[in-house]
C-alpha cells in the first residue's frame, strides 16, 4: 500500500469536521479541488461534505475556491467509479452509453427471475425438505412453513459473490467447502439391524416405564420405532428425531448409550438430504448469475457492483494509472470501517497510484456486516498501518460522566475479543472536550448521567416483582416515566450558546429510544402515543408507505375484500392531503360524485385483470409516478412503486391464478430502505442500526435482555445460512449449512464434536459477539446528557453478558411501572396519532379527522378578521405553477427559516431557500432572496407589534380529542415573545387569481377559522398561551389577523 494516513475517529470526535478541515488545508497549501476524490457512504453525506467545505472556505476567506468545489469528485464509491468508466469505456470493450440500475430495481429483478431458474424438481425437493424438517419463518407473531427458504440462500449467495467481486467459477470451491462441513456434522453410519432393534427396545422400555410420571407424551412402539427400524428411510426417521429434540428430563434420563446409537443413525439419515440441498442451492445460484449476466448484456445495463468491478479493472491499465497519478493527488475515504472487500481493494490500489490517501473511520462502529462489510478484513488492514494512525482525542458529543463510563466499559470489552476483532486501548479511549466539561459543571453536583430503569410489577400481595414475562409491560412503564419527566421538568439538559453553557428543560425531541427490532419500535411508539406523547418512528415496511398503501387498498376494494373496512381505510387515507388530492382528482376524471362512485368505477374497469395488470394500471390511472415526485422523498417513492410492480410480476409468474389477498400477504414482509427523519419536537424511536450518526440529549437503551448467542437462535439465524469466514491471511470462504429447524438443538450439539464445523461455529460465534459489542457501543455513544438502560430486575441482561460488558454498580436503579390510572388526555395533547387500519365512527361521524375538517364551535362563533399588507408580492410566474407544489415549497421554506433581528442568518437562509426551491424544481421561477425577504418581513412585523421574540417552534404535531372525535395535524408556527405572549400562525397561499383581492382573502381566512381554533385549543390545553392568531400569505405579503 502507498502513502496512507488512517484517522481513528471515535463516536462524537468530530470526524466530518476533521476531514473538512484537512480538505481545506490542502487547498490552502496550493491544491486544486479537481485533484480530490472524496468518497462517502451515502449521497446525503456527500452533499453534507460539499456544504461544509464551502462554509469552511468562506470562514477562511477563500471565496475564490467556492465555485471550484464542484470540480472535486465528492460522492459514493459508485458515483466515482461511474465517472471513470464513462471516461475510459473504450478500454473495457463496452458502450459509452451507460445505464446503471438502482439497487432496489436489480434486487426486485433478481427476485422476479429466481423462479424461472429453479426447476419443478427443485421446487418439489425444497417443499419436501421444508415439510419434513419443519423449516419455518416468522409471519407476524406466528411461525409458518417456509418452502421458499432456499430463495434467501440463493439470493444471499449471489449477493455475496457481487460484494466480494468473485467470479462464478468460485462457486464450485465454495460448494465443496460446504459439503465438507455437512459431512462433518452428519457422519455416514451403517445401521446394524439387531443392534438397532436392541437400542430401540431399551428406549421403548424406558419410556413405557415412566409414562405415568412424565408430563410429555411418550412415543409408541408402532408410531415411531417400528417404521424407523423396518423402513430405514429418512422420512420415517424424523418422528424419532423430533422426539429426541426435546429436553424433557425423562428423555435425558434415558439410557444414553442406546440413545447414541439411535441418534447416530437418525442424523446420518439427514446427510443425503442436506447434501442435495447444498447441491441444488449452488446450482440454482450459478444459473441465476448466468441469467443476470444475459439480461444485463441484452439490455446494456450495469448494477452498482459492476461499477466497482469495472473500476478495479480500469486501475490495472497503465494508461489509467498514469492519468490518475497526474490528475488526482488526494483520495479521502469517509466511514472506512464500512467498506466492502472489493471497495477495500479499490482504495488499496488507489493508494499505490495517488500520493496522498486519508482513510477516516471508527472500527468500533462497523455495524453493517449484513450490507457486505467485513470487519475482520478491515481491522487487519488498519492494524497493518499502526504507525500511520492518527487518533481524534476528544468527544465533542457527550458530557464527561458518559465519556468516562464509555471508556471504563468498552476499553476492556474490545480487548477481550478474538485477535481478528479485538481493539487496543488507544483505539477506544476518548477524553471529554472543554466545552462539555463546562456544560457538566453547569448541571451542578447532583447531576447523574447514567441510570437504569427497572420494570417493577405490583402483585396482588402488594409486593413488587420483576420478570421477563412482564417484558410487554415495560413499554407502557417507559411511557409513564417519560410523561412524568416532561411534566415535573426535573431532568435538565445543556447547550452551548455564545461559548457559554446553558441549562434548559428536556424537550420531546431530545429523547430517543433504541431497540433491536422494527417490531419493538412499533410497540414502543404505540405505548408513547397512548400516553399522549409525540413520537416519530421509522416504518420500513413496503406495505406501509403511503403510495403503496393506496394502491393495495384500492386493489382490496376492487377484489371485494372487506368492503366496509376498505372504504373506511381509504377515507382514513384521504386525511393525507396528497392522497385526498389524487382521489378527488381521479373522481372528477371519472365523473364521480364521491369516493364510493369512484371505487365502483375502478372495480368495473379492473376487477378481471391479473394482479400484475391491476397494479400497473392503477398506478397509471392515478398518475402516481408523476404525483409522488411532489411529495417528500419523491424519487424513493417512485422506486417503491417500481418495486411493487416487479413484485406483482414475480408473484403472477409463480402463481398464475393468485388472488389479491394472497398478493397483499406476499408484499407484507418486504422492507424498503427509508431514511430516518430526525427533525421535529418528537420522541424518536428507532433501531440501533438506524441511530448511527445521530445524537440526542437522552438515549434509552432497550433490548438488553435479548440473547443473540442463544444456541438455538444462533443455529437458525447465524449458522444455517450462507456464512463468510475470513482467515488471518485474508482468504475468504463461503459456506452453506442447510436449515434443520426440527432438530436444531441436536445438530448444534453434534457440531460441538465435529472438527471443521466446530471451528466455523466458533468463528461465527465470536464474530457475532463482536458485532453485538460494536452495536452496543453505537447505542451507548448516541447520548449527550443522559443514558438510560432498561432491565427486568433479576432477569439477566444477556446482551451485556454476551459482550462482557458490565455497568458500574453505582448506577442508580429507578423502578418504573405502568400507572394505568394516569390521566393524560386533559393536560397533554401534543402527540402524533397512530395509523388505524379500521376506521370507526362516533355518532355517525368520522372518529379521526384532520384540522381542515373541523367545524366552528357554535358557542364561541367566528371572530372578525383584519388584513394588513406587510411586504411586497413575490415577483414570480405564479399562475403556471402547480398550486400544491408551490404551496408546499413555501411551507417547507418557512419551516426552516432562521430568524434574528441582526440578520446574522441572512446568507444561511438564502442557501436554504435555494435548496428548497431546487428540490421542488422551481429554479428560475422564484428567487431565493424573495422567499427570505417575505419571511423576515413577517418576523419583523411580529417583533414590532409584540416585542422581542424568545422562542420559535415549527411544525408542531398534535392530537386533540373533541366530542368523541380525534383531531390530528401539525401547527405551522408558534412564537413566544419575551413578554410571554403566545402567537399562533398558519401559512396559506391563494389558489386562484380571484382569491388575491381583499374581500376574497378575508372570506377565505374566515373559512379557515375552525382549523385555527383546533390549533389554538391544542396549544392552550398543553399550557402554551395563545394571545394572537394569524394567517400569513407569504406570496402576497399579507397577514390576516383574528
Amino acid at each position: 500500500m502507498g502513502n496512507i494516513q488512517f484517522i481513528n475517529a471515535g463516536a462524537g470526535s468530530g470526524k466530518t469536521y476533521t476531514l473538512t478541515k484537512l480538505f481545506c488545508k490542502r487547498l490552502a497549501e496550493g491544491a486544486k479541488p479537481s485533484e480530490f476524490i472524496l468518497t462517502t457512504y451515502t449521497k446525503a453525506a456527500a452533499d453534507e461534505f460539499r456544504s461544509k467545505i464551502k462554509a469552511k472556505l468562506m470562514e477562511e476567506g477563500m471565496n475564490d475556491m467556492l465555485s471550484l468545489v464542484e470540480s472535486a469528485q465528492i460522492g459514493t464509491i459508485h458515483s466515482v467509479a461511474q465517472s471513470f468508466i464513462e471516461k475510459y469505456w473504450y478500454l473495457l470493450d463496452m458502450s459509452p452509453a451507460l445505464a446503471v440500475k438502482e439497487e432496489d430495481e436489480m434486487k426486485a429483478f433478481r427476485s422476479r427471475i429466481l423462479d424461472s431458474v429453479a426447476s419443478e424438481d427443485d421446487l418439489s425437493f425444497f417443499y419436501k425438505y421444508a415439510t419434513m424438517l419443519d423449516v419455518k419463518k416468522s409471519l407476524g407473531n406466528a411461525q409458518v412453513l417456509d418452502p421458499d427458504f432456499w430463495k434467501d440462500m440463493v439470493l444471499e449467495l449471489v449477493d455475496k459473490m457481487r460484494l466480494y467481486g468473485f467470479k462464478g467459477e468460485l462457486l464450485e470451491n465454495f460448494k465443496q467447502s460446504s459439503i465438507e462441513i455437512v459431512k462433518d456434522v452428519y457422519p455416514a453410519y451403517t445401521m446394524k439391524v439387531d443392534e438397532m432393534k436392541d437400542a430401540a427396545a431399551a428406549l421403548y422400555d424406558h419410556f413405557d416405564s415412566i409414562k405415568n410420571k412424565a408430563k410429555s407424551a411418550m412415543p409408541t412402539w408402532n408410531d415411531i420405532f417400528v417404521p424407523f427400524i423396518d423402513e430405514q428411510s429418512w422420512e420415517k426417521c424424523l418422528p424419532l428425531l423430533k422426539f429426541m429434540e426435546k429436553t424433557d428430563k425423562w428423555i435425558l434420563a434415558a439410557p444414553q448409550d442406546m440413545f447414541d446409537i439411535v441418534r447416530k443413525y437418525a442424523l446420518s439419515c439427514v446427510l443425503d438430504q442436506a447434501l442435495e440441498c447444498v447441491e441444488r442451492v449452488f446450482a440454482i445460484a450459478a444459473r441465476l448469475l448466468d441469467k443476470i449476466s444475459e439480461y444485463k448484456r441484452a439490455e446494456g445495463i450495469l448494477e452498482f457492483s459492476d461499477l466497482e468491478v469495472l473500476f478495479l479493472e480500469l486501475l490495472s491499465f497503465e494508461s489509467v494509472r498514469t492519468d490518475l497519478a497526474d490528475s488526482i493527488k488526494y483520495v479521502f475515504v469517509d466511514e472506512f470501517q464500512d467498506v466492502s472487500p472489493i471497495q477495500l481493494k479499490i482504495f488499496q490500489t488507489l493508494s499505490e497510484i495517488v500520493g496522498d490517501s486519508c482513510w477516516v473511520g471508527d472500527p468500533k462502529q462497523a455495524i453493517y456486516g449484513f450490507r457486505g462489510s467485513d470487519s475482520s478484513l478491515v481491522n487487519s488492514v488498519i492494524t497493518s498501518m499502526k504507525e500511520k494512525v492518527e487518533k481524534l482525542e476528544f468527544s465533542h458529543r457527550s458530557l464527561p460522566q458518559l465519556v468516562n463510563a464509555s471508556n471504563d466499559i468498552f476499553i476492556n470489552s474490545f480487548a477481550l475479543l478474538t485477535d481478528s476483532e479485538k481493539l487496543e486501548r488507544d483505539y477506544v479511549k476518548l477524553d471529554p472536550c472543554e466545552k462539555k466539561i463546562a456544560e457538566q459543571a453547569a448541571c451542578g453536583d447532583s447531576y447523574i448521567a447514567q441510570h437504569q430503569w427497572c420494570l417493577s410489577v405490583p402483585t396482588k400481595t402488594g409486593a413488587e416483582s420483576s420478570d421477563k414475562k412482564n417484558a410487554s409491560k415495560v413499554y407502557p412503564a417507559v411511557a409513564t416515566k417519560l410523561w412524568n419527566i416532561f411534566n415535573d421538568k426535573k431532568y435538565k439538559v445543556t447547550d452551548t450558546e455564545n461559548d457559554q453553557p446553558v441549562v434548559r428543560d428536556l424537550k420531546y425531541g431530545d429523547v430517543a429510544i433504541l431497540t433491536r427490532s422494527n417490531k419493538d419500535c412499533i410497540k414502543i411508539a404505540d405505548a408513547l402515543r397512548a400516553k399522549g406523547l409525540p413520537v416519530s418512528v421509522l416504518d420500513d415496511k413496503l406495505e406501509n408507505q403511503a403510495e403503496v398503501r393506496l394502491v393495495l387498498t384500492l386493489m382490496k376494494y376492487i377484489a371485494r375484500i372487506d368492503k366496509a373496512q376498505t372504504v373506511a381505510e381509504l377515507r382514513r387515507l384521504m386525511n393525507d392531503e396528497d392522497i385526498e388530492t389524487i382521489l378527488l382528482g381521479l373522481a372528477k376524471q371519472n365523473d364521480c360524485a364521491d369516493l364510493i362512485q369512484l371505487l365502483d368505477a375502478l372495480r368495473e374497469r379492473y376487477q378481471y385483470h391479473s394482479v400484475y395488470d391491476m397494479v400497473k394500471e392503477l398506478i397509471a390511472a392515478l398518475d402516481l409516478r408523476h404525483l409522488v415526485c411532489k411529495w417528500s422523498m419523491g424519487q424513493k417513492r417512485q422506486t417503491n412503486l417500481d418495486v411493487l410492480v416487479d413484485m406483482a410480476a414475480s408473484f403472477v409468474q409463480r402463481q398464475k391464478e393468485a388472488s389479491v389477498q394472497e398478493f397483499i400477504y406476499y408484499v407484507a414482509d418486504r422492507e424498503v430502505d427509508v431514511p430516518f427523519d430526525n427533525t421535529g419536537n418528537t420522541i424518536k424511536v428507532l433501531t440501533y442500526h438506524k441511530s448511527k450518526g445521530l445524537q440526542w440529549k437522552m438515549v434509552i437503551l432497550n433490548s438488553l435482555h435479548k440473547d443473540s448467542l442463544d444456541e438455538g437462535d444462533f443455529m437458525k439465524k447465524d449458522f444455517s445460512k450462507i456464512t463468510v469466514k475470513t482467515t488471518p491471511d485474508g482468504q475468504v470462504n463461503f459456506n452453506l449449512f442447510p436449515p434443520v429447524d426440527a432438530v436444531n438443538k441436536m445438530v448444534a450439539a453434534r457440531i460441538q464434536s465435529a472438527e471443521k464445523a466446530h471451528e466455523l461455529w466458533d468463528f461465527l460465534m465470536e464474530k457475532k459477539r463482536a458485532e453485538d459489542l460494536r452495536l452496543l457501543y453505537v447505542g451507548f455513544t448516541r447520548a449527550e446528557n443522559y443514558l438510560i438502560s432498561l432491565s427486568f430486575g433479576a432477569v439477566p441482561s444477556k446482551w451485556l453478558e454476551n459482550t462482557r460488558v458490565t455497568f458500574n454498580s453505582s448506577v442508580p436503579q429507578d423502578p418504573i411501572c405502568d400507572d394505568s390510572a394516569l390521566n393524560t388526555t386533559g393536560s397533554e395533547t401534543i402527540a402524533v396519532l397512530p395509523y388505524d387500519n379500521v376506521l370507526t365512527k362516533v355518532d355517525g361521524q368520522k372518529k379521526y379527522i384532520s384540522p381542515s375538517q373541523c367545524e366552528a364551535d357554535p358557542q364561541s362563533g367566528v371572530p372578525t378578521c383584519e388584513l394588513e399588507t406587510i411586504a411586497d408580492n413575490i415577483d414570480v410566474a405564479r399562475w403556471s405553477i402547480d398550486a400544491d407544489v408551490f404551496g408546499t415549497c413555501i411551507h417547507n421554506y418557512m419551516a426552516v427559516h432562521r430568524w434574528s433581528s441582526d440578520e446574522k442568518y441572512g446568507e444561511t437562509n438564502v442557501k436554504n431557500a435555494g435548496r428548497v426551491i431546487d428540490g421542488f424544481g422551481l429554479s428560475g421561477l422564484v428567487a431565493a432572496e424573495n422567499l427570505v425577504k417575505q419571511a423576515d418581513a413577517f418576523f419583523t412585523y411580529l417583533e414590532k407589534k409584540y416585542g422581542k421574540i424568545e422562542t420559535i417552534e415549527h411544525e408542531i404535531p398534535f392530537t386533540r380529542r373533541k366530542s368523541g372525535q380525534v383531531i390530528t395535524g401539525e401547527i405551522d408556527l408558534y412564537v413566544m415573545t419575551e413578554s410571554g405572549k403566545g402567537i399562533l400562525v398558519d401559512f396559506k397561499n391563494p389558489m386562484t387569481r380571484k382569491e388575491t383581492d381583499d374581500d376574497a382573502l378575508k372570506d377565505k381566512a374566515i373559512k379557515y377559522w375552525p382549523q385555527l381554533e383546533a390549533y389554538r385549543d391544542a396549544l392552550s390545553e398543553s399550557g402554551c398561551p395563545v394571545n394572537q392568531v394569524f394567517i400569513y400569505y407569504p406570496l402576497l405579503g399579507v397577514v390576516a389577523k383574528f
